[in-house]
Order: structure tokens, then sequence, then C-alpha cells
């Protein structure tokens, strides 16, 4: 696998990909989009299958359940020791850059549209109004997860949330939805995954135990982080502490 250079090195406009996460946090749930930004999606891609195989092909990573020669990484369903560090150390040296937006889910139903996807659409704007501000030479396009047959439905939906969010600097952004299949969608899960467990672990103790550990490893590809009901920002000079206190 190789090694990567900043994701804003190349000088290309870069590939946006969308997806989101829910835990509970006790009696609590909270929700996140991670959007993952990158100029090398091909590179992004072939670094994720080569990193699949190299776990494949492991004698005793083979042997865990769930893993097989169609097996693609998610965050929930795999083995919370051996593939979720392993994974996590793969995607630490890959070539993009993330970015969170979260908040408690009864609060964000109760600020945001009506309709199944209402807290969603909120959190995209929180992320496009940062991100696209940001962007001087453009975005290649955005890519979401979506695998059923509201497919096209939701793809027009968002692509709704992405012009009226970003005014005429978004007009000519392409939004395609893809399924599981798209590689790097596998990188959203895990940021997001990481992310959650860290936010979500009600044992203190674990705090700076294991779900701290995990988060870590890939804190450096997570440019920036919000709480979306405080308005509260980290970022790498204000680093995300795992504190739930609004």
């Amino acid at each position: 696998m190789s090694k990567t250079a900043d994701s804003g090195a190349t000088g290309q406009p870069p590939l946006y990909f969308f997806d989101e996460s829910e835990k509970a946090c006790g009696d609590v749930k909270y929700c996140s989009l991670i959007a993952v930004k990158t100029p090398e999606a091909e590179r992004l891609r072939a670094d994720i299958s080569d990193g699949i195989a190299e776990i494949i092909a492991s004698p005793t990573r083979s042997q865990l359940k769930g893993i097989n020669k169609d097996w693609i990484p998610h965050f929930c369903n795999d083995h919370k020791v051996e593939i979720h560090q392993t994974f996590l150390h793969f995607i630490a040296q890959m070539p993009f850059e993330s970015y969170i937006a979260y908040a408690r889910k009864d609060w964000l139903i109760a600020n945001s549209e009506r309709g199944q996807h209402g807290w969603y659409n909120h959190l995209l704007r929180q992320l496009l109004s940062f991100r696209l501000k940001a962007e001087r030479s453009g975005i290649r396009g955005i890519i979401f997860e979506q695998h059923d047959s509201k497919m096209e439905r939701r793809r027009s939906q968002i692509e709704t949330v992405v012009r009226g969010s970003c005014g005429r600097s978004a007009q000519s952004i392409p939004v395609n939805a893809a399924s599981k299949n798209e590689l790097a969608l596998c990188v959203c899960d895990y940021v997001g995954g990481a992310f959650m467990s860290y936010l979500c672990e009600v044992d203190p103790t674990q705090k700076h135990g294991a779900m701290k550990r995990k988060f870590e490893t890939i804190e450096p590809k997570v440019r920036w982080i919000k709480n979306c009901e405080t308005g509260r920002i980290y970022s790498r000079k204000t680093p995300f502490d795992g504190c739930l206190t609004l």
C-alpha cells in the first residue's frame, strides 16, 4: 500500500463522498454525517482494494467471521479488535481528508425540515456551507450512499440541497448515488464508526482506552468537527475531546 501525501497536493478538484452514522449514547441517540474529500479517488479506491486483499490473504484474519472473498469493510459488522485496528491503520495512510457534523437526533429532528431525511439534509448543509467556500478550484462531484429503489429520487433531493445551500457556485457540481460497493464509502464508514464509538463511549475508563485509540488512529485525517447543536467546532488547534457535555 502506498504512502500518501496531503490530499490537496495534486491541485485537481476533489471528489466528496458522504455517509451517515447513528449511535445510541445511553438513552440518547446521536447522528453524524461524514464527508471524505479526495482529489485522488482512483488511488484511494486502489489503496482500499489493496488493504482488503491483504486482510483476506492473512492466515489469521481470514478466519474471522464475515471475512471472505466478497468482504467489504463495514465498521459495525467487522471484528472490533483484529479488523478495526488493522483497517484504521490502512486508511490512515490513504489520500483523503474528512469533515464531520453531528448532533443529538432529537435536536436535529426538532430543528430540521420534516421527513425521513430532514436531519441528514441539515448536517449536509452544515458541511457544504463550510467546505464549498474553501474549495477555490471547485468540486469535481458529490457521491453519497443510497442502494435501494429510491436512489434517483434521493439523488434529486440531495441535488436540491446542494444547489440551495451553495448558490451559483454549486450549479455545475454533479451529484451521484452509489451502493456499498463504492470502496471510497468504506472510508466514510470507518471514520464515522471510530468517531461515534469514541463520542458515545459511556464508560469513563474507556474514554482513554480502546475507543480513544481507534479514533486517534485516524484523527490526523479529520480536519474539522462541528457539534451542530452547540455550534462548537473542533479542529487541529482545538482537538475533539470525546466530551458529550452540551
